[in-house]
């Protein structure tokens, strides 16, 4: 039996996608929220799926993204088409359980980092209570 798949809430999918700039899976963070494709297809995607010239959400990232692994596909000599679009930390096909926990992971800091930041600025707006001598 399937696991039903995991939907954000407006709210989250706007802290995933706070959280994600600068991320080393910011591109899959965003390209899984932008196209509606589940972590599993996400993580299954190679360049032989994308159809480079049709514009998507992404297009100038993924035409990039092509550049940088064909450039890579030829040096190593190995076979692009087969190569992963959103590659894990180390350079290997990113599994689904490992994109799960690093969502988890971007989002629980993503709200820390944001609350902490919203108690500061309400700590600034609060009158300092005077010290008498």
């Amino acid at each position: 039996m399937t696991r039903p798949a995991k939907v954000y809430t407006d709210e989250e999918r706007d802290i995933l996608l706070r959280a994600a700039r600068g991320h080393w899976a910011g591109g899959a963070v965003r390209w899984m929220l932008t196209t509606g494709c589940s972590r599993a297809e996400v993580c299954a995607l190679t360049w032989a799926d994308i159809d480079i010239d049709r514009h998507h959400p992404l297009h100038d990232e993924i035409k990039a993204r092509r550049g940088r692994a064909v450039a890579e596909a030829r040096a190593t000599g190995r076979l692009l088409d087969r190569q992963p679009v959103f590659p894990g930390f180390y350079g290997q096909r990113l599994k689904s359980d490992a994109f799960r926990n690093t969502l988890r992971l971007l989002l629980h800091n993503q709200r820390r980092k944001e609350e902490s930041a919203r108690h500061r600025r309400e700590a600034e707006d609060r009158p300092h209570a005077k010290v008498h001598a």
